[in-house]
């Protein structure tokens, strides 16, 4: 198979699933920089054809578009808009606040949980802490995920909820959200890592200020 004059026919069927399947795990876990990994991903391809290294731009190439078909994609029909559930998934942001927690859910539904969706959640509290990666059961209404303005040109959270595919938002009261599984692994450790160091990070500041004071 030859594609614009470049004899195809010996590259493997593996590794170009597995870009595209890196691609779309890119996507999906990393949406406000999808545009930032596609213009990455062209120049490599690009870079690929004008040095002849043509497995690494039809790996490019391919990434780029396994993002590419994450950021087009439709997210499907919010059926519980309207309705109170309680619903159990797994946490895939958290927005900590002073007195409450912004959550990017990935509830089940269904019979089996065989589908899930990808729901906003306002804590109205900062117990207990929530991290990404944890299994946790809300108790809500749900409802759209973004309010239109009333004023054209208004900001809304229209482009944020579809950038993530978030199809839902619950606003879960104090006492309606539980933890039923805290996240484990390495990308947890990585979390709590990070979270130590900006903690002692931001207590040397304060006593900095203090001592100056």
């Amino acid at each position: 198979m030859k594609i614009a004059g470049v004899n195809l026919s010996g590259v493997p069927l593996l590794p170009v699933l597995g870009a595209v399947l890196a691609g779309q795990l890119f996507a999906s876990h990393f949406t406000d920089y999808i545009f930032y990994g596609a213009a990455l991903c062209a120049a490599l391809c690009f870079a690929g054809i004008w040095f002849r290294r043509y497995p690494v731009a039809l790996a490019a190439a391919f990434c780029c578009a396994g993002m590419l078909a994450v950021w087009i994609s439709e997210p499907a029909e919010n059926r519980l808009i309207g309705h109170e559930v309680r619903l159990t998934g797994v946490v895939a942001e958290v927005t900590p606040r002073a007195e409450s927690q912004r959550l990017i859910a990935d509830l089940n539904v269904g019979d089996g949980g065989d589908e899930r969706i990808r729901t906003l959640v306002y804590y109205r509290n900062s117990e207990p802490p929530v991290e990404a990666g944890d299994v946790v059961s809300v108790k809500g209404v749900m409802t759209e995920p973004f309010d239109k303005p009333v004023v054209e040109g208004e900001f809304s959270m229209e482009g944020f909820t579809r950038r993530r595919g978030i199809t839902g938002r619950m606003n879960v009261e104090y006492g309606e959200l539980k933890i039923i599984r805290e996240a484990s692994g390495f990308m947890h450790s990585i979390r709590m890592l990070r979270r130590r160091i900006s903690d002692v990070i931001h207590a040397a500041g304060v006593s900095g200020d203090c001592a100056a004071t």
